[in-house]
């Protein structure tokens, strides 16, 4: 599916803008995280999943590939999708997956059509959460499941983390407690919810995303990375501001898994 380049991504989020031109998108707890999405939205072969803020498409293509699985992903991010699309046609699954621009809190579909909905490390970005999730739950099939991954914060409002985020990420962005994330979901109106919250292992996270994305893509990402570095001054301060991690970062983040079923 080709991508609907129409719509466009304010300017400072720059963050967004890197990940597109890096080929490289990240989510918190990675594949172990996804792995349980998986099991607990009970996701098998011949179903069609709907990846909201699916970024270069890595989930996307494993769920074809490995699952045997009909996916459409979406993002806000035009050159995020863009990359999407090369790498599907380069692991031979553009058959099962389809990528286009739109926007999580106004979904492009008609009621109950997709198996599943998934969503990995976007509700944080997200200022009206509750809408967002009710588009979820739309759009998924009666009996079928809707989670999603996320941050988790464990420090007090305003820390350090907290103010990184915003400054790195998006001005908007506003991470929240396990227990917050819990009603969120316990509030939808989905039924035999799950919630689990779990500490961040970097060396684990680190090494199952190049497991994930693979050696030879990676190093295709850094080098875009360094040609960035060496030619744009907007890139060049922001990667410089990002590599300053809060002290308090491994202490105060977590990230959760929530899902349930639609009655």
């Amino acid at each position: 599916m080709q991508v609907n380049n129409s719509s466009t991504i304010p300017d400072e989020h720059v963050y967004f803008y890197l990940q597109a031109k890096m080929g490289l998108t990240k989510h918190i707890g990675g594949v172990k995280a996804t792995n349980e999405l998986i099991d607990l939205c009970e996701i098998k072969q011949g179903n069609h999943v709907l990846d909201v803020g699916c970024g270069v498409g890595m989930t996307d293509i494993y769920l074809a590939r490995d699952y045997g699985v009909r996916v459409t992903g979406i993002d806000i991010n035009p050159g995020i999708l863009s990359r999407a699309d090369e790498y599907s046609e380069e692991d031979e699954v553009e058959a099962d997956t389809g990528f286009l621009v739109a926007d999580a809190v106004n979904l492009p579909f008609r009621d109950e059509c997709f198996d599943s909905v998934i969503c990995e490390s976007v509700l944080v970005f997200v200022l009206d959460k509750r809408k967002t999730l009710s588009e979820f739950i739309r759009v998924a099939k009666h009996g079928g499941y809707v989670g999603f991954t996320e941050s988790v914060w464990r420090g007090e409002s305003g820390g350090e983390m907290e103010k990184f985020l915003k400054r790195t990420a998006d001005p908007q962005a506003q991470m929240e407690k396990h227990e917050t994330w819990m009603k969120l979901l316990e509030s939808s109106g989905l039924v035999e919810t799950v919630a689990h919250d779990y500490d961040v292992s970097m060396t684990e996270y680190i090494w199952k995303q190049i497991q994930r994305i693979g050696v030879w893509r990676l190093l295709k990402a850094w080098g875009r990375t360094l040609r960035l570095i060496l030619t744009s001054e907007k890139y060049r301060s922001f990667l410089v501001e990002s590599s300053r991690l809060p002290r308090d970062l491994v202490k105060n983040i977590g990230y959760g898994v929530y899902t349930g079923k639609k009655p």
